[in-house]
């Protein structure tokens, strides 16, 4: 594939009429003979592009049920007497890997097709009506905490109507359940193209990238979404608990540095310390306690619409 992709590049490039000198240079660059250019029957770059896309892409789900998988084979001594990374190791596991994919990837494709095909018929009204109907299993999916069932619900609805935010905006609350939080924040922002004002995906792009240790993101998505709904619980919660864990980590860096001076022999830096344990310090007696520091609130009963 990737002397093919070569073949093509240059065959595009001297679509593009380059000088036959430096069109000599990048098909030397490229390791590609340029009697190949003769060649009618090259495929387009598009070609190209798709079959490697199509070569690359992993159904998500499916090398999620291959690392458990692989964790079975360990138990049971498939890689026994080889060290892990080392070539015999990826030999097999390489194996199995093939095994697995060539015996579940193709049954996953025709349920695919299958999927496409029971609806390809309905108008679009009618897509729309199954689309609300699967959301629904999707919503009682995410109550029964059944998180990857209720994301294949969401997907077929957006499937089936790709304009409605709140399919997106479901599916981001479940990828929050399953902790694929770049997920959940690609998704809230779809539902965010489709409407703007949809102030309850900005509660999941805070939760998603408080997760991810991104504090000013999270802030400033609980605060927009302050501004559209300024009623909204759930945001007035994320915004509150994202400043307390904020002011967590301030405190712990300020103790971390009195630490340092107090011992490297900096006076001032110990009565500072001192302080923290004295009547300085008092003021903070509730520090740790309550929901101070902790995560933003996501509540189950209440993520999906």
């Amino acid at each position: 594939m990737d002397e093919q992709l070569n073949e093509s590049v240059l065959a595009y490039l001297q679509s593009q009429q380059l000088e036959n000198t430096l069109l000599g240079d990048i098909a030397g660059a490229l390791q590609v003979d340029t009697s190949v250019l003769s060649n009618s029957t090259l495929p387009s770059l598009n070609d190209v592009f798709a079959a490697v896309h199509e070569e690359e892409t992993v159904d998500p789900v499916l090398e999620k049920k291959f690392k458990a998988y692989e964790s079975l084979l360990k138990s049971r001594g498939y890689f026994q007497g080889t060290e892990e990374g080392s070539q015999e190791y990826n030999d097999r596991l390489n194996k199995a890997r093939d095994r697995f994919f060539q015996k579940f990837s193709g049954k996953q494709a025709v349920q695919k097709k299958e999927e496409v095909d029971q609806y390809a018929n309905l108008t679009q009204e009618e897509k729309n009506a199954k689309a609300d109907e699967i959301k629904a299993q999707g919503n009682q999916h995410i109550q029964n905490q059944e998180y990857e069932q209720a994301l294949k619900c969401y997907t077929t609805a957006i499937k089936l109507n790709p304009q409605n935010h709140i399919y997106y905006g479901n599916r981001a609350a479940a990828h929050v359940y399953l902790q694929n939080y770049e997920q959940s924040i690609a998704d809230s922002n779809e539902a965010l193209r489709v409407n703007p004002q949809y102030a309850r995906a900005y509660s999941r792009l805070g939760y998603a990238y408080f997760q991810l240790d991104e504090f000013d993101k999270a802030i400033e998505s609980y605060e927009t979404g302050l501004e559209i709904d300024p009623s909204s619980r759930e945001l007035k919660t994320g915004l509150d608990e994202t400043k307390q864990k904020i002011e967590l980590i301030n405190r712990q860096k300020a103790a971390q540095e009195n630490m340092k001076n107090l011992f490297s022999g900096n006076a001032q830096g110990g009565a500072a310390l001192a302080g923290m344990f004295g009547g300085a310090g008092q003021g903070n007696s509730g520090a740790g306690q309550g929901s101070e520091g902790g995560v933003p609130a996501f509540d189950p009963s209440a993520s999906c619409i």
